[in-house]
């Protein structure tokens, strides 16, 4: 009897280390296999939805419910990636409002999300924390763009040519991202919507990013319709830029 008890327990331990998996056959939170989740393959950043950056810590309990995070300014759960600012790691989970202690003002790690980061028992660890989201599907969407493309080019051409006047902004900025596998993520998508993007590394106050754009628009009627397709596509927040 002893020893079919231990048996059980030792069997619902290698259960529970198996983690589970979403229906896409995401891996969350798993501890048999690398720690850290992948991006899906339409993931992208979307700070405009939610961003922040800070201390966060585990308290060292062992805790349910898979990667998480909590902050105080959440009204609603949401799928984010939890980046080690320093470390590099990175994992994908959910952000929930923290009630509680108002004058604790470090978000709080589950363990699952701190085993991925490598953040010991109450061990301080700077952060960012940015919202993502899923593309819409592209294939589902393109033969519109391309009718409203064909009406637009039509429109054009009945126009006069006094808006054929040298753009200041003739390229429309996609988006800027913190992660290049996102970035070029993003180029593909434009890419499949027979959209030529280009991806630039830059730096700002030793922070690396980098910006997806198109263009250059050659009249304000092109530059409206490559807007309309990017923002079609889920990019809301796209705007023309000088360069």
């Amino acid at each position: 009897m002893y020893s079919s008890k231990i048996l059980v327990l030792f069997s619902l331990g290698c259960f529970l280390l198996v983690g589970c998996q979403s229906a896409n056959n995401e891996t969350v939170g798993t501890l048999s296999k690398p720690l850290g989740i992948e991006f899906k393959e339409n993931d992208v950043e979307a700070p405009e939805i939610f961003n922040a950056e800070g201390l966060a810590y585990w308290d060292g309990q062992s805790s349910l419910g898979g990667v998480w995070i909590t902050h105080p300014n959440v009204d609603q759960a949401t799928r984010v990636l939890i980046k080690d600012k320093y470390g590099g790691k990175s994992v994908i989970g959910a952000i929930f409002n923290r009630s509680g202690d108002e004058n604790e003002k470090r978000m709080l790690l589950s363990s699952e999300a701190a085993a991925s980061l490598g953040v010991d028992a109450n061990e301080n660890r700077i952060v960012t924390v940015t919202a993502l989201r899923a593309l819409k599907t592209v294939k589902s969407i393109k033969n519109k763009l391309d009718v409203k493309s064909s009406e637009a080019t039509v429109a054009s051409a009945q126009k006069s040519g006094s808006e054929n006047i040298a753009l200041s902004k003739p390229y429309i900025q996609v988006g800027i991202f913190s992660i290049e596998q996102n970035a070029r993520n993003t180029a593909e998508v434009m890419n499949q919507l027979n959209i030529q993007p280009t991806v630039k590394e830059q730096t700002s106050r030793n922070k690396t990013f980098w910006r997806v754009i198109v263009g250059p628009a050659v009249d304000m009627n092109e530059r409206s319709t490559l807007l309309q397709k990017v923002k079609a596509v889920g990019f809301g927040d796209a705007y023309a830029v000088s360069k």
